[in-house]
């Protein structure tokens, strides 16, 4: 834009200001001042914000100032996300080398982007490992309320039958475990070639075979089932 298209933009943004924020002088001058920022920026996406603000009827002003808000937490939580994956990325190094440090990015992680479900499931594992199993059973349960699939809630329920083992309830684990074993199973039914799939299954044979044999309930070794997905 030219110099006389930016004071021409600052002052239609100062009687939008004198619009918006005729009730709270403090309002008015917080949004004078984010709004003249926009328009002075050297970026051109910052200035295109400012001449939305100010681009339509007047009584259409609130909504295109939300828009203009809503533009800018939509790069904050952005940026955010891209972040949380750097540190998750960050975890998955330091986990084999340095645990401390793993579970220190992970934590960074979860509070970037608190809605991802596998950096809750690894933040809680080493705790499990590293810390108390009341931390890692927090962060199983953080993770359960933002499941996106099937698989998402197959490894919670194999994540909380270990954490069960761990306090000595076996029974409890085997439920757990079982769940897993039924969602794992239904997936591979499903894409029987998938080598993933298959894994899960497999894990989930494994773990459910070893707590039955700890019980006393079952040989799983001799399971036609669990031949196959080793």
């Amino acid at each position: 834009m030219t110099r006389d298209e930016i004071i021409g933009l600052k002052a239609q943004l100062a009687g939008l200001t004198a619009l918006l924020g005729g009730k709270d002088p403090q309002q008015a001058a917080s949004f004078a001042k984010a709004a003249t920022a926009l328009a002075d920026s050297e970026d051109a996406d910052d200035v295109g914000l400012a001449k939305k603000i100010v681009t339509g009827p007047a009584q259409n002003a609130p909504e295109r100032v939300e828009d203009a808000a809503d533009e800018l937490m939509a790069e904050v939580h952005s940026g955010k996300k891209r972040n949380a994956e750097r540190a998750r990325q960050a975890a998955r190094l330091y986990a084999p080398v340095a645990p401390s440090k793993a579970k220190a990015a992970y934590e960074e992680a979860v509070d970037l982007d608190p809605e991802d479900v596998w950096s809750w499931i690894e933040l809680g594992r080493l705790h499990a490992v590293y810390n108390n199993l009341a931390d890692a059973r927090r962060c199983f349960e953080i993770a359960l309320q933002h499941v996106a699939d099937d698989r998402d809630r197959g490894v919670l329920h194999d994540a909380f039958g270990s954490i069960l083992i761990k306090e000595g309830n076996l029974g409890e684990a085997i439920t757990e475990f079982e769940a897993a074993n039924t969602i794992m199973q239904h997936r591979s039914d499903h894409d029987p070639e998938n080598r993933e799939k298959l894994r899960d299954l497999s894990v989930i044979y494994n773990k459910l075979g070893d707590v039955e044999v700890a019980a006393g309930k079952h040989n799983w070794s001799c399971h036609p089932l669990y031949d196959n997905a080793s």
